[in-house]
C-alpha cells in the first residue's frame, strides 16, 4: 500500500494520484511544542498530530497528510522551559502558504485538524479569514474547542474517569495517548497530581494568566490514572469525531 504520508512521495507519484482523481485532499494537523508537566514530553501535541492525522487521512481516503505544524500558539506555557510559541500572525501566514501551495496543485479540499487546546480559537479565525481570501480551496477546519473537549471527557468517563482527573493538560487522558503512542518518553516516576478544580474557573486564568497561575508544574488533571489502554480507546474516539465531522464537508 502507498503512503498516505505527502512527504514520502515523489512529485510525479502525487500529480499522478491527482490527475487520476485518487487523492484530491490534504490534512494539515497543527500540534505544539510546549510543556506539557514534569512527566510527558514537548512534543506531546505534536507526537498527537502525526498520529490522529494519519489515522484522519486513511480513513477519510482520497487523501495525504502534510507534514504536521509542530509549533503551536503556546504563550501560556512560557514560563515554563522548552516551550515555543507562535504569535497567531505568524501561524496564519504558516497555514496561508500551506494553503496556497496545495491549491495550486489541485487538491481541491484542505483538512485542518489542531491537537494542541491554544490553537482551537486562532485556527478558527485563521481559517475564517482563508475561505475570503483562496476560494479556490474547501477548507474545513475541525475548531470547536467545546466540543473537542466534550468528547474528551465522555471518553474519560468510560473508564471511570472525572472531567477533573482526565484534565485539560497533561492530566490522566493525555498522559494515556502518549503511553499508547510513544510510552519510552513518559515519565511516570515523575506523574503527580495537578488542578483538580473545576474547569469553568480554571482556562481563563490559564489563558489570560498562563498555566503556571492555575498549576506551578503544568498539569491540569491526574496522570497518575493514565494507562495505554485508554489511550487508545481515546485516540480510536478521537479519530472517529474528527472523520464524522470532516467527511459530510468534503467536495
Amino acid at each position: 500500500m502507498r503512503s498516505v504520508l505527502l512527504s514520502e512521495l515523489t512529485w510525479p507519484d502525487v500529480r499522478g494520484l491527482i490527475d487520476s482523481g485518487e487523492i484530491d485532499t490534504a490534512v494539515i494537523a497543527v500540534g505544539a511544542t510546549e510543556q506539557h508537566g514534569p512527566h510527558l514530553p514537548l512534543g506531546t501535541d505534536s507526537i498527537l498530530a502525526q498520529a490522529i492525522g494519519e489515522l484522519v487521512t486513511a480513513r477519510l481516503g482520497r487523501a495525504l497528510l502534510a507534514p504536521p505544524i509542530t509549533i503551536g500558539c503556546s504563550d501560556h506555557h512560557l514560563a515554563l522551559a522548552g516551550t515555543i510559541s507562535l504569535g497567531q500572525q505568524t501561524l496564519a501566514a504558516l497555514l496561508e502558504d500551506y494553503v496556497r501551495s496545495l491549491a495550486r496543485h489541485r487538491f481541491k479540499n484542505i483538512v485542518v485538524v489542531p491537537t494542541h487546546g491554544g490553537n482551537f480559537n486562532p485556527l478558527a479565525q485563521i481559517v475564517a479569514q482563508l475561505r475570503q481570501s483562496r476560494p479556490d480551496a474547501n477548507i474545513v477546519a475541525y475548531t470547536d474547542l467545546e466540543h473537542f473537549a466534550t468528547v474528551l471527557a465522555e471518553a474519560s468517563a468510560q473508564f471511570g474517569i472525572s472531567a477533573e482527573a482526565s484534565g485539560l493538560h497533561s492530566g490522566e487522558l493525555e498522559t494515556s495517548l502518549v503511553l499508547a503512542l510513544r510510552p519510552e518518553l513518559v515519565r511516570m516516576d515523575r506523574a503527580r497530581t495537578g488542578y483538580l478544580g473545576p474547569a469553568a474557573e480554571a482556562l481563563p486564568v490559564f489563558f489570560q494568566q498562563g498555566v503556571v497561575a492555575v498549576s506551578p508544574e503544568g498539569v491540569l488533571g491526574d496522570p497518575r490514572q493514565a494507562s495505554p489502554e485508554q489511550g487508545r480507546a481515546y485516540l480510536q474516539r478521537l479519530v472517529e469525531d474528527v472523520v464524522a465531522y470532516v467527511a459530510p464537508r468534503l467536495r
